[in-house]
């Protein structure tokens, strides 16, 4: 057979196998279909068999053209120049290709950079180097992609930000935002101070609901009503010593709520103040607390409205929230123990239509089983740890705490340590944006909790199906274990620190890109399988029709998995699938042909047309 034919002979032996099934486009390398995908038919290489020259226009997740192969030989031998850039290797190399490769250079590591004969789109590429990588004597054969620099934002206050990129203390945002920065489906319930208008905030607020029935603490004539807007929750002199809050000191507003706001939401890369978790989502902002607080009845309605339940004499919610911040709560009634009954009964309601309540633990430097609603059984209440990952020195603590995140902590010798979001410049009622924006330092558990309420929006920005109880194993099995030497253990501030881009790396859908070898002769011995695709995780398995192979896993985008001579006894396909084991997410199909013997004269009409 000459070389022609022997270069020609696998994809025409699959071509002949496959007349007559229809094949589909190949998933793009670097994305996740959000449902399982048609069977993807992979030829030699892994273009796909029947996409025909729909393959060669498809983009990929890497946009920018590839003009490069990376490639070593298993033998040590040929990791130098002389003998790799043979003219009879290259010719041997641009055969089993299907395109000229010229030698370029050597490579630290025994590796050597070949060139293609221009550009090409990066799924053309990578089928190249698959039919490269399945030569017996490559080791491996990729593209010399390109790659970038993380995304993050041009908001001139994030390098102040450090709670969101600390590598010690923060939660890890910039690899997170190159995986999603929000879906416009996920709406995240701010229950808290009301919201005020800011540049920062602009476009990212739902029309929300007042819940304070008291016109003293609202600050308004007629307490209820569907503006949000928080009107102050100051207190002054002139203010009435009345049965709300005997005793109440003087105070300024807070803008407490906004401040939360802007920790999950901030409007990001605008070139404008601080950047927030999640650049997409909406904040509903239920208001709650005024003057001196919150009532638990204006609370417990207002999580029920929030969720998209029906509250007595309120309008229907018409953008009912998947998640909840709660940045607020108070001790247990002296001789009383646990969550209070409504507590726990409204709680219940929410965790039984699948929300997710995020609780700040309380700023007490208690055990979390006194405060309320921190200790009632279905919510994540949150502890707040400082820069350097400890617990504050505030931060209630205890084995009902979820997760940890950043409250900051005013023992740090820089206020800066403290965490950065929207504010007003009043200290009483709000100054109309943009005259009344600003930014201001807090700390405190109610800053730590609107980490994991972001971080949990991003996740369900990629997977919007996952069950609460899903949403919470990826939260706390992704946190990041607290450093050496802190004050925090599992057993006193949860399961770690929130870690928003190990969360989204475990939920990202692995996806096939090629197979190697790309089929095989029925009646073969056993063999090992190279998938290389993308999102594996370490507990990653290869599934051929169904059932797992020993799999090892060799990087984020290659498996190696065994398969046994019984697997390929006959002439037929397999099914291939890859499922990341946690939390159980499963690629879409590629197949792989077992294919009969054929003889030269099977294929010689084929190569003359």
């Amino acid at each position: 057979m000459t070389a022609r034919l022997r270069a020609a002979a696998p994809l025409v032996a699959l071509a002949l196998l496959l007349a007559g099934m229809q094949g589909t486009a190949m998933p793009v390398r670097g994305q996740s279909p959000a449902v399982p995908a048609a069977p993807t038919v992979l030829a030699v290489g892994g273009t796909p068999a029947a996409a025909g020259a729909a393959a060669g226009s498809q983009s990929s997740g890497n946009p920018r053209p590839v003009t490069q192969i990376i490639l070593k030989y298993r033998s040590s031998q040929l990791a130098n120049r002389a003998e790799a850039a043979l003219p009879e290797r290259l010719a041997a190399l641009s055969s089993a290709a299907g395109v000229t490769l010229q030698y370029r250079r050597p490579m630290s590591g025994g590796a050597h950079v070949l060139s293609l004969p221009g550009p090409l789109p990066d799924n053309e590429a990578w089928a190249i180097a698959a039919r490269l990588g399945a030569l017996p004597d490559v080791e491996f054969a990729e593209p010399d992609e390109i790659r970038q620099p993380l995304l993050g934002p041009n908001d001139p206050n994030y390098a102040q930000q450090w709670d969101l990129f600390d590598a010690q203390g923060g939660i890890d945002l910039p690899g997170a935002w190159d995986l999603t920065t929000g879906s416009s489906n996920v709406v995240i319930a701010v229950l808290d101070t009301g919201i005020i208008t800011h540049a920062d905030l602009a476009g990212r607020i739902l029309p929300g609901y007042n819940f304070i029935t008291s016109p003293f603490m609202a600050g308004n004539n007629f307490g209820r009503g569907p503006d949000a807007s928080d009107l102050g929750d100051y207190v002054t002199a002139a203010d009435p010593n009345n049965n709300v809050c005997p005793g109440q000191g003087t105070s300024n507003s807070s803008w407490h709520g906004s401040h939360v706001a802007g920790t999950i939401a901030a409007s990001s890369n605008n070139n404008l103040g601080v950047t927030g978790i999640n650049w997409v989502s909406q904040i509903l902002p239920v208001r709650v607390l005024g003057k001196c607080g919150g009532m638990d009845s204006d609370i417990l309605d207002a999580m029920h409205w929030a969720a998209g339940m029906a509250v007595p004499g309120v309008p229907s919610n018409l953008h009912p929230a998947q998640i909840l911040n709660m940045s607020l709560g108070g001790p247990v009634t002296p001789g009383t123990t646990g969550c209070p009954a409504a507590w726990q009964a409204a709680v219940n309601d929410l965790v039984g239509a699948g929300k997710l309540i995020v609780v700040a633990a309380g700023n007490s430097n208690t055990d979390v089983s006194n405060f309320v609603p921190a200790n009632c059984t279905g919510v994540m209440a949150v502890a707040a740890t400082t820069k350097s990952g400890a617990r504050a020195t505030y931060s209630n603590y205890g084995p009902g705490l979820a997760i940890s995140a950043p409250g900051g902590d005013s023992s740090w010798p820089m206020p800066s340590w403290q965490i950065l979001s929207t504010a007003n410049s009043r200290v009483q009622g709000p100054d109309a944006s943009p005259k009344g924006d600003t930014y201001a330092l807090k700390m405190g558990t109610s800053m730590a909790a609107p980490h994991v309420a972001g971080v949990a929006s991003l996740v369900l920005s990629i997977n919007p199906g996952l069950s609460l109880a899903q949403l919470r194993q990826i939260l706390q099995s992704t946190a990041r274990a607290f450093p050496a030497g802190s004050n925090c253990t599992t057993a006193s501030c949860g399961a770690g620190i929130v870690d928003a881009y190990a969360a989204l790396k475990s939920i990202a859908m692995p996806a096939i890109t090629s197979l190697s070898p790309p089929f095989v002769e029925a009646g073969g011995p056993a063999f090992s399988l190279t998938v290389d695709g993308s999102n594996f995780l370490a507990n990653a398995v290869v599934y051929w029709n169904g059932s797992p192979r020993p799999t090892t896993v060799v990087n984020s985008w290659r498996l190696s998995a065994s398969i046994s001579a019984a697997d390929i006894a006959q002439v037929g396909i397999a099914t291939i699938t890859v499922a990341n084991a946690a939390p159980g997410l499963t690629s879409g199909p590629a197949v792989f042909a077992i294919a009969g013997p054929l003889s030269p004269r099977s294929y010689l009409p084929l190569l003359r047309r």
